[in-house]
């Protein structure tokens, strides 16, 4: 089974269109129903604040931003909490100049032994050097 770890960056252009959400849909359909999509618990909070940003500044309601949260909730995700992951993201953190949320990411992807998937540059610049494994929504 083809384990993927995904941020925020690239689970938002499956429901809200916006630059590079015709290439976040291509993967997530070209992963199909048999890849395992990875995430820590604060990727929940992380899409529900983007669609916020969206609701409030634009371009969609918060109507719609309620919809293309619950479209996000129905995918299925295996889960790890930031309990589990917050040491190691600290020092990662430190480490690579990365804010701690996006350390979670790759704390998942190292320990799961997934590619991580972000539309986030800072992310994988400074990713990459801690988990060759990090790939760039093109």
């Amino acid at each position: 089974m083809n384990r993927v770890c995904v941020d925020a960056s690239v689970a938002i252009k499956w429901v809200a269109p916006e630059p590079g959400s015709d290439a976040a849909l291509d993967l997530l359909e070209q992963w199909g129903p048999h890849a395992e999509l990875w995430v820590p618990d604060l990727f929940f909070a992380e899409c529900a604040n983007a669609l916020r940003h969206k609701a409030v500044y634009g371009p969609v309601s918060p109507e719609d931003a309620q919809q293309m949260l619950q479209g996000l909730l129905q995918i299925e995700y295996q889960r790890v909490s930031g309990w589990d992951v917050a040491e190691e993201a600290l020092d990662l953190a430190l480490r690579t100049g990365l804010t701690v949320w996006d350390a979670c990411y790759l704390v998942v992807a190292r320990r799961v032994e997934a590619d991580l998937w972000t539309a986030d540059k800072t992310l994988y610049e400074h990713g990459s050097r801690a988990h060759a494994a990090v790939r760039l929504l093109g």
